[in-house]
């Protein structure tokens, strides 16, 4: 076992090193882990993991230190998911740190209406540490989501605008289901209780009022018509 160790650090290792250091290209994935695939099953325990920390992680935290998401068309995720059953998560957070670090440059402009940011974000979700995905949302998106609904939201039943209200509801499916609800209960429900109540002071038709009602109720994903707290605001409305 001595020997076979020392074969692969002494003379397999530094040829993969070298290659990997001085050859490689890391957006073309492929040859690298495909080849690192085929002999995980023979390394000894924690080689691949010194391999990788040493030669891969360095090698995509360069390439991403340089990504510039702004005009680069071919999604991130593209070219670093595939080492994900390669190399630890802790091994890989400085990686997932710059990639944050980029999002969030992006985003400083970034207006809720752009749906291209969920479907830029929403890969990582599964990915980086349930911590660190729910702070960044906290940090990056949920503030330009409340803007939205606190400054271009308007209940009106006649020529309502549902626009920004689907805006906050294509972030929930990565959003906590308590900051959701919290973000509805504090900066839709004030604008529908308002005008639901101007609406029933002009003696309107109920029944009008009622599909109004249901219809709102049906654009809530269940997961967040059924907490408690939306519960109660909807019985607040019927009553």
């Amino acid at each position: 076992q001595d020997v076979y160790s020392r074969l692969l650090r002494e003379i397999v290792v530094p040829k993969i090193r070298l290659v990997v250091s001085s050859q490689w290209q890391v957006r073309t994935f492929e040859p690298v882990v495909q080849m690192l695939e085929s002999i995980k099953p023979l390394l000894p325990t924690g080689l691949l993991d010194v391999l990788t920390r040493q030669c891969v992680v360095p090698a995509l935290k360069r390439a991403v230190d340089s990504w510039n998401p702004r005009n680069d068309r071919v999604p991130i995720q593209t070219w670093i998911h595939p080492w994900l059953n390669l190399i630890s998560p802790a091994a890989m957070e400085p990686v997932y740190a710059q990639v944050r670090y980029k999002f969030g440059l992006v985003l400083q402009d970034w207006h809720p209406s752009d749906a291209s940011a969920f479907s830029v974000i929403a890969p990582w979700h599964k990915v980086w540490k349930q911590r660190d995905f729910e702070s960044f949302i906290g940090r990056t998106i949920l503030p330009r989501l409340v803007g939205a609904l606190r400054e271009q939201f308007v209940v009106n039943p006649h020529q309502q605008r549902l626009e920004p209200f689907q805006w906050v509801i294509c972030w929930q499916p990565v959003m906590p289901t308590s900051a959701v609800v919290h973000l509805l209960a504090t900066e839709f429900f004030p604008k529908w209780f308002h005008g639901l109540h101007t609406w029933l002071s002009a003696q309107p038709d109920f029944e009008e009022v009622s599909r109004w009602y249901l219809g709102w109720k049906e654009a809530f994903p269940p997961e967040i018509r059924q907490a408690p707290q939306i519960k109660v605001m909807f019985n607040q409305g019927l009553d």
